[in-house]
């Protein structure tokens, strides 16, 4: 028994070096953190195209070559999944009729299984990404890179990999903050990596970048994507620089430095499997169940009857009573309530803002769904910047309280999305305004 587990847990194969002299680049100081930044960019730019085709599309939108642009979109990863989905879901209502167990089965049961497996080739191939790099030796390396980067704000580049991860899936991010050794700084990752924006924010940001269109659209992604490492990394320095006068508690790096050498196919798979599996059983079941709840939460009314209005429902008449929390950023009208249905749901999960949006709206698609909540430029930009920052989802929430087993801490990092997110989104939303009124 023993020489099974080891065999199937051990692997044992002579490394063959690959020497290269630009691997001395990785321990210059100016020129190592780029490299780094800019071998990570690469890889991640790579798993976007071939998930959403993103940024690609957009590129090549802006060029004039919408039709390819359309072809990459359709066959990308995420777009076979859903073309799969459509076609079950349009014959499963073909065979038993359009009825209201119908509707429960394709947009509640169904609906809600969609919305987990779109998301597994995505997270899959970005910890299959991330493996190769840390099985190759690459990865260290890279935090090597960037530690004379990442130590001006008070972190390490043991930080590399949880705000690597986090940009796939926040729940393994803070989990991976085991491997930090100094707890302070292990502490401080897993309050800040929440906002990282996951692949479930970036679906988000992505639908409502395409429904602003124009220069704004193009530049809600990427604007987003910065704000959130400047709130990482101004946080972390202030945090930093509050407990070191007390801790004395220096940022250092240890890492085991191994000689580079090809990825291991069985090692790369361990490492994506266990990431992948901790999503699809956790963050997996919340969706799931969440989706069913939303779908009859939707449908029933005050008087606990079966109703097709959105409108007349329980969630509705909640929504509506919250909606005011949204003012200050701009959103209001009689859609109003939606977007707030989509906040509450979001909380949940970020995959379920777009369903709530679609389903409540009534359209066929993310993009005519945002378009028919009648936002305009900057409440929609406010809009997309409080999603992102905000609470990522519950699963998030529970992994925060296991790391720490501390309630506490816990609550504050609650606290502190909500007052960072609040406050960013109504500040996003002036600006807007004012910028946009000058031209």
């Amino acid at each position: 028994i023993r020489e099974k587990i080891l065999k199937d847990a051990l692997i044992i194969a002579p490394l063959k070096k690959i020497e290269k002299s630009w691997y001395r680049l990785f321990y210059n100081p100016f020129i190592a953190p780029l490299l780094s930044l800019g071998i990570l960019l690469v890889v991640f730019l790579a798993v976007f195209i071939v998930n959403t085709g993103f940024p690609l599309t957009t590129i090549l939108d802006k060029l004039g070559y919408t039709e390819l642009a359309s072809i990459i979109r359709e066959y990308s990863i995420s777009g076979i999944i859903d073309k799969l989905f459509t076609a079950l879901s349009n014959y499963i209502v073909n065979s038993l009729g359009e009825s209201p167990w119908t509707l429960f089965l394709v947009n509640g049961l169904l609906g809600g299984v969609a919305s987990v497996i779109v998301f597994i080739p995505l997270i899959l191939i970005v910890m299959m990404a991330l493996g190769a790099l840390e099985d190759s030796g690459l990865l260290p390396r890279l935090a090597i890179g960037v530690h004379l980067l990442l130590n001006k704000a008070g972190l390490s580049g043991h930080a590399l990999l949880p705000l690597s991860i986090s940009m796939g899936c926040n729940v393994p991010g803070i989990m991976s903050t085991r491997a930090v050794p100094s707890s302070s700084e292990r502490l401080k990752l897993i309050l800040l990596t929440p906002f990282i924006p996951c692949q479930a924010r970036l679906v988000v940001l992505l639908a409502i970048a395409t429904a602003i269109g124009g220069f704004a659209g193009a530049l809600l992604v990427p604007f987003i994507y910065v704000v959130s490492f400047i709130i990482v990394f101004t946080l972390s320095y202030i945090i930093h620089r509050l407990t070191t006068s007390e801790r004395r508690e220096e940022v250092e790096l240890l890492l085991e430095i191994p000689p580079v050498h090809k990825p291991y196919l069985k090692v790369v798979w361990w490492f994506t499997w266990h990431y992948l599996k901790h999503f699809i059983t956790k963050a997996g079941t919340v969706i799931l169940i969440v989706s069913i709840a939303s779908w009859l939460l939707q449908h029933t009314s005050l008087g606990f009857m079966y109703t097709d209005n959105a409108s007349e429902s329980i969630i509705a008449s909640a929504s509506r009573s919250l909606s005011i929390i949204l003012r200050p950023l701009g959103v209001s009208g009689e859609y109003s309530w939606i977007a707030m249905y989509a906040v509450i749901m979001g909380f949940l999960a970020k995959e379920l803002v777009l369903s709530t949006i679609v389903t409540a709206t009534g359209a066929s698609d993310p993009i005519e769904a945002f378009k028919t909540l009648g936002l305009s430029t900057p409440s929609a930009i406010s809009l997309a910047l409080f999603i992102s920052l905000y609470i990522p989802c519950l699963a998030t929430v529970a992994t925060i309280h296991g790391e720490t087993r501390s309630w506490k801490y816990t609550i504050l990092s609650i606290i502190l999305m909500l007052i960072v997110a609040y406050s960013l989104g109504v500040l996003a939303f002036h600006i807007a305004n004012i910028l946009l009124t000058i031209n």
